[in-house]
């Protein structure tokens, strides 16, 4: 491969070879920091074990998780458009009739586990496992192919249903490859691991940390995204950047526009394998005026992996410009919830990395908990870093 493994890596690639022979255990799990070369390592089984390209499906529970394993070169697709059918149903009244709303048949999405996989498959490979739940976990593992589950434990815990994987990992890489031990991005997310103190000062070429008073707005407006630690100064800084950086005061999204979305529509899909899901994000491209009429209005939404667009769908007004807190009375629209996305939390960044990353990190919870809130929101970060940081500690 070029890459010399290190002993951790080592065990791995022969343990990995040995469990695919055997086959006495379904899933092998190997979990991992950042900088620890997952990705290689598991590069490195697949090629010792001698399975071929076509042989192997690499799969990830999101579409932005996709992607990002996609960039490092493995064709990835999420774990639902691998083993699920997915089909529009005609949703019928008790007479068997069509139900209509505004004129129109309302359709009820259906995904349909798949009678099997590409014969060719030999192994199934998941990576960001954790954000996967017990559901998707059994019926990936129903097709009784071989699964080989990565991750990373030392990020924040997903809020829902993620206990299925890496639960008690069969492998845990801890020693940084040599390629990254100058990363100053991975030495600060090992001093947020081990919950040291993490100085203000320049750590690299694009690295920063600094104090709150040396913010500036042209930090927020460079960097690909903002992230912290608490939904009242997400608000803040949404507002904040939305008006006095970006000089946007319409009370209505405008092109160009930074949203995620915040509530599941599995009937709206482009590419056969995006879904307008919980926590995609990217940007307005286009507004339809003449839909608004004070509840909602249409929009077109691309996400920011990909140039395909979601087209002509509704946006929940009330929803979009209320902040967080005051959002209840819109728990039962029929609408797409969107929220502003200058701003995100480090909760709705996971699964996700940014070339430049601006974090206000701030203390929250225990001391563990606050420890894996640093190591995640750094670790958000590709290449280009300004922590944020309220003291020294």
């Amino acid at each position: 491969m070029g890459i010399e493994l290190n002993e951790q890596q080592i065990a791995f690639v022969k343990g990995a070879k040995e469990w695919f022979r055997k086959g006495n255990k379904q899933r092998l799990e190997l979990s991992g920091g950042a900088g620890t070369g997952k990705s290689t390592t598991i590069s490195a089984a697949i090629e010792e074990i001698g399975l071929k390209p076509d042989e192997v499906l690499f799969t990830a529970p999101t579409g932005k998780a996709a992607q990002v394993l996609t960039r490092k070169g493995c064709f990835t697709q999420t774990i639902h458009s691998t083993i699920y059918d997915y089909r529009l149903d005609t949703m019928k009244d008790d007479l068997g009739k069509p139900i209509l709303k505004n004129g129109r048949s309302v359709k009820k999405p259906t995904f349909e586990l798949k009678e099997e996989l590409p014969k060719q498959t030999k192994l199934i490979v998941i990576d960001e496992a954790p954000m996967a739940g017990a559901k998707l976990g059994t019926d990936l593992e129903s097709f009784g192919i071989p699964v080989l589950a990565t991750g990373d434990l030392q990020q924040l815990p997903p809020v829902l249903d993620a206990d299925y994987f890496l639960k008690d990992p069969d492998y845990v890489l801890t020693k940084i490859m040599r390629q990254n031990e100058g990363d100053p991005i991975i030495y600060l997310s090992q001093l947020a691991t081990r919950g040291e103190p993490i100085p203000f000062g320049k750590y690299g070429p694009k690295c920063y940390v600094i104090p709150r008073d040396m913010v500036t707005d042209k930090m927020l407006r460079d960097s690909d995204i903002n992230i912290c630690g608490r939904n009242i100064t997400r608000d803040s800084l949404n507002l904040h950047i939305r008006e006095n950086i970006l000089g946007i005061n319409k009370p209505i999204l405008t092109k160009g526009e930074k949203i995620i979305c915040r509530k599941n529509n599995w009937t709206e899909c482009i590419d056969d394998d995006i879904f307008l899901v919980n926590g995609i994000m990217g940007y307005v491209d286009n507004v339809y005026m003449n839909e608004y009429n004070g509840k909602k209005f249409n929009i077109d939404f691309r996400p920011d992996f990909t140039d395909s667009i979601f087209e002509n769908i509704s946006v929940d007004y009330k929803h979009l410009f209320s902040r967080s807190g005051q959002q209840t009375n819109s728990a039962f629209s029929s609408y797409n919830k969107f929220e502003l996305a200058n701003c995100i939390t480090v909760h709705l960044s996971q699964g996700s990395q940014y070339p430049n990353v601006t974090f206000y990190s701030e203390r929250i919870g225990t001391r563990d908990f606050y420890n894996r809130l640093m190591y995640t929101g750094i670790t958000r970060a590709e290449s280009g870093l300004i922590l944020i940081k309220e003291d020294e500690r």
